[in-house]
């Protein structure tokens, strides 16, 4: 069997962000009950700050602002494992009403009926921002 040789080189955070604004859903992963979670949202980025809304930001943010959380977003062909990866580490808060409209007519759909009964939109302030290029 021959495999292909594949390279990994690592974006700047300025290329991350723009490999990021490129793509509309990506997976927020966070804690709760101990346990690690993952769910798929719905973004924009403004930034360097990720906006998503979800039906979960109590669960995710809990009584105060500042949760630490992760997001993930992707591009990677299936065949060739060609693409790139971007992964962003910040703290998140739900935004009030104001802010909140300030994004939701850009592009902040929900992905599910719960979101629109009850969702929040929330704020990703980036801190550790980590992409990587995968060539052949």
């Amino acid at each position: 069997m021959n495999k292909a040789r594949t390279d990994l080189a690592e974006l700047t955070r300025g290329d991350s962000f723009e490999q990021l604004s490129t793509k509309t859903i990506g997976r927020l992963i966070y804690t709760t009950d101990a346990l690690p979670a993952v769910q798929p949202v719905r973004y924009i980025v403004d930034d360097e700050t990720i906006v998503f809304r979800t039906s979960e930001a109590k669960r995710i943010v809990g009584t105060g602002d500042g949760a630490v959380v992760a997001f993930e977003v992707d591009e990677l062909d299936a065949d060739t494992g060609i693409g790139w990866v971007v992964t962003v580490v910040g703290s998140a808060s739900i935004l009030d009403r104001a802010e909140a409209e300030r994004y939701c007519p850009r592009a902040l759909r929900p992905l599910s009926s719960d979101e629109v009964a009850g969702g929040h939109v929330v704020a990703l302030i980036a801190g550790i921002v980590t992409g990587r290029c995968v060539t052949g």
